[in-house]
């Protein structure tokens, strides 16, 4: 499904022809942060200035708040690692042609879930491993109650009462200035 979803993202969304930035991808069990779209477009001007050659944004890591207000306003790059990357992710066009030159590669790859196979093209059929600017202190939290994996035990209540404790430990570090 996913595979299918990047394409129609890119080629089936009416709003999204003759765009070439950044699209981002989320999950139904992610809760994105209240800067979330604050810190994307610090981030895509950090691109612009100090890293020309990412590939990929990760706003989300599986860190979830521990010493965000430390971490909140910084980045750093790596090479996509599905384990780490997977979360709040966003890709250009460009990317997504990349991804799309390697069709018969994803598709054939043995493994079930996307992020793996990602990374099992970045620097096979994708010559030059992707580059991603990564997110120190995460946007997108992983609920994780509820969702295509977890089915059982399905309660969003206690996934909302969670996120907004981690949020009352985060607030002062929301909405840096800068990277």
């Amino acid at each position: 499904h996913w595979w299918w979803k990047l394409h129609f993202v890119w080629e089936r969304v009416q709003a999204m022809q003759g765009y070439s930035g950044f699209a981002l991808f989320l999950e139904e069990d992610n809760y994105v942060l209240p800067d979330f779209f604050h810190l994307y477009k610090l981030m895509l001007e950090f691109r612009k200035t100090s890293c020309s050659d990412c590939d990929m944004l990760a706003l989300g890591n599986h860190n979830g708040l521990s010493d965000f207000s430390n971490m909140s306003n910084k980045v750093s790059t790596s090479g996509w690692l599905s384990t780490k990357h997977n979360i709040g992710m966003a890709i250009s066009r460009e990317v997504y042609y990349k991804l799309m030159g390697c069709s018969n590669d994803f598709c054939t790859y043995d493994d079930y879930n996307w992020d793996w196979t990602v990374q099992h093209l970045s620097g096979t059929c994708i010559s030059k491993p992707l580059k991603v600017l990564v997110a120190q202190g995460s946007r997108v939290l992983h609920t994780g109650d509820c969702g295509l994996h977890q089915k059982d035990q399905c309660r969003p209540e206690w996934a909302f009462k969670r996120v907004e404790e981690r949020l009352r430990m985060a607030k002062e570090g929301l909405f840096p200035q800068s990277l």
